[in-house]
């Protein structure tokens, strides 16, 4: 049994031509010999399209020992701040803030997926967003209070 399947996302752990270590995409094709998937990366990489079956510049075959099955997840976790959510979708990272303010962090190619870094970012992306709220707020105040 194959270690992987269709639809599985994937990041590349050992470069092997095109494919370079930290990208990611998901299988499209699970192939019948020497543990080799064709897989659909996420951003072109001047790869082709593996016989149709994935956006052309964007696949390309791989051994399945030079990847790495992401688990995908949604996990609310704690933090020092109250009424925040985090949510983890492969290598996308969200935190919503209790009155709604929101940080998002996608992998970019040629990084490393880390899910600490990912939630720091997408908690101070949070933040930037929940002050700049405050921050309009304020000038609505003073604008009404005729300042």
């Amino acid at each position: 049994m194959s270690k992987f399947k269709v639809g599985d996302r994937v990041v590349v752990t050992n470069s092997q031509d095109l494919a370079k270590k930290g990208m990611v995409g998901k299988i499209v094709v699970e192939h019948d010999h020497n543990n080799m998937f064709g897989v659909e990366f996420d951003e072109y990489m001047s790869g082709h399209s593996i016989l149709g079956k994935c956006k052309n510049g964007h696949g390309w075959n791989v051994y399945g020992k030079n990847i790495e099955l992401i688990k995908q997840e949604v996990t609310i976790v704690e933090d020092e701040i109250e009424d925040m959510t985090i949510e983890y979708k492969g290598t996308t990272t969200t935190v919503i803030l209790g009155d709604g303010s929101k940080g998002v962090s996608k992998l970019k190619v040629g990084d490393r997926y880390n899910k600490k870094i990912g939630f720091q970012i997408a908690k101070t992306r949070a933040l930037v967003s929940q002050k700049h709220n405050e921050i309009k707020s304020l000038e609505h105040t003073i604008k009404t209070l005729g300042g």
